[in-house]
């Protein structure tokens, strides 16, 4: 990296054990942090990581059902160049990796409950040495581990005569890119542990050791996104953690790495492979709010809807061309159906502006429901009412309550839009909604288009279906499967305020009908009780 230069980086993993996603969970680990050139030659990562608690999938290791009590850490990792050669084809780099954080387990087994807590800093040096090509690269690292005995920081010994340990853990790590042309690259790294221990085995209770790895490949979107799609056994990305493995099962992850417009060091990387120009305005989508492309870099867009089935709000910002995040609350009406707070990423993937056929977005929400959700989780319309719950506005990070019907939802979409010369357009974007601890229950897709009328005034038609789960609305006292649709206008009003009517991303208002519970991803596929439609206003506002 060079001096003042920073790159952001998200990611993810989840693990399915064998069994029901009831029976057993999901287990997720996710990570987010960034990297800083502090210098030419000197770079620190910090980062936030998250490991899953372990229910379900540390059941049954050894004699004891294994639960993580602490399950965050703050990892570091400091690199320095060394040495390299005058070709630079050569380079020789020191890393120091700390993983710090409080160590906490619940052991169950034998009829007892064992608790131990501690708080641990975990160092690991590296010696990498990398050669490069012109379109591969490799690494190979002595590297040293220095876990405790009785812990990795996220693995423990079980409380029994005989523990195992784990201890000082010499290896090798290893890695490999090919690039296959100039924006995807085929990956892999690995740690083969060649003394102490980095892993727990199920079967014999006892620390073991176990190869970590990491495989897959890099879509480079622009210049200052990049997107990994991977397979992995390991516990993390950065510090000790990332040494650690599953010995038994491997996980499907993602990762988003950008460059944000905002340091200016980054700027000296060009935001497209195409040549420079203005930043690619808005698509015409319809009321959901993460259909269609992405943010502009370094703008905010602000959604605003309100009805009588309840009001919606999200704030979208564009990071860097072709990525944007934002936060969303829909509050819903009634006690059937739930309300949903959450977060959203969206990374643009074709984009129609620069000569693609289309405009295709990759998005993703992570988002927390409120009490009445419990109604849709057990299949029954008054489950809220006979459990006597208190309905609160919901919060993301207040944590998942399952008693109350509180479990956190993701959903996978992938929004395709085509705009016509004439300003009218059409879109569909396929939806996954996955539900904790439940799986999959809502697949489907959402169909429409927009047609100008009159100047500055655009009619709205969008219809789709949902084939997946239970049911997307309650019909009667159960679910069942209902049709979602929207139908509505959509007025420029530019010309009315005075201002540029030329302007490549100006505000919009919305009158519409529908008998969707809300504009989030999810509740897009959601349907409102018997299917009842609702008549609501929006307001759009890029700024």
């Amino acid at each position: 990296m060079g001096a003042g230069e920073v790159i952001f980086r998200v990611d993810g993993r989840a693990f399915f054990p064998p069994g029901s996603v009831e029976e057993s969970g999901t287990a997720v680990y996710y990570t987010g942090g960034f990297t800083w050139g502090i210098t030419n030659s000197t770079e620190l990562t910090l980062a936030f990581q998250h490991v899953d608690s372990g229910s379900g999938i540390l059941d049954d290791v050894g004699d004891f059902d294994l639960v993580r009590t602490d399950d965050n850490e703050a990892a570091l990792e400091l690199k320095q160049r060394l040495w390299q050669n005058d070709e630079e084809t050569l380079i020789l780099s020191g890393i120091l990796g700390l993983s710090i954080g409080p160590r906490g387990f619940a052991f169950s087994g034998n009829g007892e409950l064992v608790e131990e807590d501690s708080f641990e800093v975990i160092p690991a040096l590296q010696l990498p040495l990398t050669a490069s090509g012109d379109r591969w690269q490799a690494t190979i690292a002595p590297t040293l581990a220095f876990f405790q005995e009785d812990s990795t920081g996220f693995l423990p010994t079980l409380p029994v005569d005989d523990p195992g340990e784990y201890g000082t853990t010499f290896g090798f790590a290893g890695a490999v890119a090919y690039n296959v042309n100039p924006r995807l690259t085929l990956w892999g790294d690995a740690f083969i542990p060649v003394t102490g221990n980095n892993s727990l085995g199920r079967d014999s209770g006892q620390p073991e050791s176990t190869i970590a790895f990491n495989a897959g490949l890099r879509y480079l979107v622009n210049p200052r996104v990049a997107l990994d799609l991977f397979a992995s056994n390991a516990l993390g990305s950065v510090g000790p953690t990332a040494l650690t493995a599953d010995p038994d099962f491997t996980g499907v992850g993602a990762s988003v790495v950008f460059l944000p417009e905002l340091i200016g060091a980054n700027r000296r990387y060009a935001d497209t492979f195409n040549p420079p120009g203005e930043s690619t305005p808005l698509t015409v989508d319809g009321l959901a709010f993460f259909d269609g492309g992405t943010v502009p870099g370094g703008k905010v867009v602000l959604n605003a809807q309100g009805g009588t089935n309840g009001s919606a709000f999200a704030l979208r910002y564009g990071f860097v061309e072709d990525l944007e995040v934002g936060v969303y609350l829909d509050l819903v009406a009634g006690q059937v159906d739930e309300s949903e707070q959450g977060i959203s990423g969206k990374v643009r993937l074709l984009n129609q502006n620069r000569g693609d056929l289309v405009t295709a977005s990759l998005a993703a929400t992570f988002g927390l429901p409120n009490q009445p959700f419990i109604n849709f989780t057990t299949n029954n319309a008054n489950s809220f009412d006979d459990r006597n719950l208190d309905e609160d506005v919901p919060f993301l990070f207040q944590g998942d309550n399952e008693a109350e019907g509180q479990l956190f939802i993701v959903t996978v979409s992938l929004p395709i839009t085509y705009q016509f010369e004439s300003g009218a357009a059409l879109w569909v974007t396929p939806i996954v909604g996955f539900v904790q601890r439940n799986g999959t229950e809502l697949a489907g897709f959402n169909l429409g288009g927009s047609l100008p009328v009159v100047n500055h005034l655009s009619a709205i038609a969008e219809v789709g279906a949902n084939f997946a789960g239970e049911g997307n609305a309650f019909l009667d006292d159960e679910l069942g499967d209902a049709i979602p649709w929207t139908v509505g206008v959509r007025w420029d009003p530019s010309a009315f305020l005075g201002l540029n009517p030329n302007a490549r991303n100006r505000p919009s208002f919305e009158l519409y009908v529908t008998n969707r519970v809300g504009s989030s991803t999810w509740h897009q596929l959601r349907v409102r009780e018997s299917a009842e439609p609702a008549v609501g206003v929006g307001l759009t506002v890029p700024f």
